[in-house]
């Protein structure tokens, strides 16, 4: 292997070596000029240099290995079109490709514990067992997560210990929502954080949302029932 790579290696310099005298790159100033030059004199007038003065062309794969190359010898052409990248016949429309993401539409989702029947216009991104975040194309980078969890604390101990991450000492009241009433605060300017406790004993239903405003996601809250 470290034989292949010292071959591979001084091929790679001897090909460049070959490359320098080919495109005129002589220390003798006298009778050589730098290739672009000799490019930029036979550029037609639309500025593409014409195929047959195109020597320099070694990685295009629309070049062949021609002029000065030819005198070369059979190994630097070998050694120059080694060094070409051919992509596999599957990726020659990669440009044209056209990727669609579209989110799912709304429509009743089931977590554990909750249901949403958001209205139109708030779409599925992601959803889980026990999880589903929405989003909202008239409310740009909105996200709204809704999570139906275990939790050791109430929905009020939880929100108090959460407002810590921020410093502490926010705002917590208490908003109701369609048949819901929530704890709620917001911690940082474009984040809402809302929970209540659950159906069951030990859970808890959070609600967390980014780049949205409460009278904004109020439609979709409305929507939640517990179950």
């Amino acid at each position: 292997m470290k034989n292949k790579l010292k071959f591979l290696a001084l091929s790679l310099c001897f090909a460049m070596t070959l490359s320098l005298y080919a495109c005129g790159e002589s220390t003798d100033d006298s009778t050589s000029e730098p290739a672009q030059e000799t490019a930029e004199a036979t550029a037609d007038e639309t500025g593409e240099v014409p195929e047959e003065d195109a020597d320099y062309c070694i990685y295009s794969a629309d070049c062949s290995v021609s002029g000065p190359y030819e005198e070369l010898g059979d190994l630097t052409e070998q050694i120059v079109k080694s060094l070409r990248l051919n992509l596999p016949e599957e990726y020659d429309n990669a440009g044209a490709m056209e990727v669609e993401a579209t989110a799912q539409e709304s429509g009743p989702v089931d977590i554990t514990g909750a249901t949403i029947d958001a209205p139109e216009g708030w779409n599925v991104e992601s959803s889980s067992e026990k999880s589903v975040e929405y989003s909202n194309a008239d409310i740009m980078y909105s996200s709204v997560d809704i999570d139906y969890m275990t939790n050791t604390q109430s929905a009020e101990e939880w929100i108090n210990s959460y407002d810590g991450n921020f410093g502490g000492g926010n705002e917590i009241d208490q908003v109701t929502i369609g048949d819901i009433t929530y704890y709620h605060f917001s911690p940082v300017d474009g984040q809402e954080v809302l929970t209540t406790d659950g159906t069951e004993e030990g859970t808890v239903l959070h609600i967390y949302s980014m780049s949205a405003s409460l009278d904004e996601i109020t439609p979709l809250l409305e929507t939640i029932t517990l179950k």
